[in-house]
């Protein structure tokens, strides 16, 4: 089976890196959007276990074809133009569920979801299965490697006196960085400040790495940092919105959501109050929504840390499929090797109309946002017009 990767960011090849290892000469596509090449890691890119292409977004229908199937997260500049390659979507997150149990789901000819509860979700889209987190696969070899803190507290010049707190926010309108950075800067002295930023914020906002250096966070992380290892040393995940939450979740930690003005974020990056980050978050962890009670609720949450983790597995086993053998990486390949072969169901007639129209949409966007801007243009010199004869 001749597989490829499609990313354009260094979290997404993270995620496919144990699944690409699996896969006979793998291809890994990088979308080249002029700056995102330089977020990558030398080594990620220079990798023996794959080759590298560059692709600019207009050139997509011509990988069309060239391997059997195409693993991506979401969906990328004219995904609508393959038709000959199998492709298969990879979940990589739980939040904003308005956006990963979206529509362009369908332009997947197999669906490889967390569990139960996302593949039964996007399985009308197409056809759907738990494999598991691949994330979270070399996870037990994690927890064995720093079974003795002290080793991981020295790897990462942690303070073994202070409680650790890992703090991963999300990105944009819906993340709590700007609200929270100060707060959690003002605790250092009690605990040790772990910030893991969220990958779009890499690409997308690269001021924040400044913000955070200026309030003297002294342990600061990118998108493409070691998760893992941070998890293991965290004695708390402190998030919002952000998928991170529910890494955590699988990890066994305590969860703290700062959750502030939930009403007035409807709608932003797609998230609404059915999201499970927002609907069950009482089983995730315990919430906090106001700043300046978050020194509390931290006290709060470490000290009844047994009895939130306790609560949230029941949701954790739904979430997340226990496979009893292979490693989530290995059920991918089989699933992938499955579709090929034919013995994955092909799309049904209605899963087929709701993709021609994505595809149809997918394609008129474009045109319409571009048209759209050139009906503003052309009112611009006509309301100036009018101002001026005001």
């Amino acid at each position: 089976m001749k597989a490829a990767f499609i990313v354009w960011n260094p979290f997404q090849l993270i995620q496919f890196e144990p699944l690409a290892k699996l896969c006979d000469d793998p291809t890994v596509i990088l979308i080249d959007k002029e700056t995102n090449a330089k977020l990558f890691p030398k080594d990620l890119l220079k990798n023996k276990s794959w080759k590298t292409v560059f692709v600019k977004p207009a050139e997509i229908p011509l990988i069309d074809g060239t391997h059997d199937v195409i693993f991506f997260q979401s969906a990328f500049p004219n995904i609508e133009k393959i038709s000959h390659t199998k492709l298969i979507s990879l979940q990589y997150g739980l939040a904003k569920e308005r956006h990963n149990y979206g529509e362009w789901r369908a332009l997947a000819d197999m669906n490889l979801m967390y569990g139960t509860y996302s593949a039964d979700i996007v399985s009308h889209y197409a056809p759907s299965y738990g494999v598991g987190n691949l994330k979270f696969d070399d996870w037990p070899n994690y927890v064995a490697r720093y079974k003795n803190k002290d080793k991981l507290y020295k790897e990462l010049n942690l303070d073994p006196k202070k409680k650790t707190l890992l703090y991963m926010p999300t990105w944009g309108e819906l993340g709590s960085f700007d609200t929270l950075l100060k707060p959690i800067a003002d605790l250092q002295k009690k605990y040790n400040i772990i910030l893991k930023m969220h990958h779009n914020n890499d690409a997308k906002v690269p001021e924040w790495l400044i913000s955070a250096r200026r309030e003297k966070l002294k342990y600061i992380y990118d998108g493409s940092a070691d998760q893992l290892q941070l998890l293991c040393a965290a004695d708390l995940i402190i998030s919002d919105f952000s998928g991170a939450i529910f890494d955590g979740m699988y990890a066994d930690k305590p969860i703290l959501l700062f959750q502030e003005n939930t009403d007035n974020k409807i709608g932003v990056q797609k998230f609404d109050l059915a999201s499970l980050e927002f609907s069950r978050r009482d089983e995730i962890g315990h919430v906090c929504e106001r700043a300046e009670d978050l020194a509390e609720a931290i006290e709060y949450a470490l000290t009844n840390a047994t009895k939130i983790v306790e609560k949230a597995k029941p949701l954790k086993g739904v979430l997340f499929t226990k496979l009893s053998s292979n490693s989530s990486a290995q059920t991918c390949v089989d699933q992938a090797k499955k579709l090929v072969s034919g013995e994955i169901p092909p799309l049904t007639q209605g899963q087929l109309y709701v993709r021609e129209t994505v595809q149809k949409l997918r394609t008129i966007e474009p045109k319409f946002n571009r048209l759209n801007k050139q009906v503003k243009d052309s009112k611009k010199p006509l309301i100036s017009k009018i101002f001026k004869f005001k």
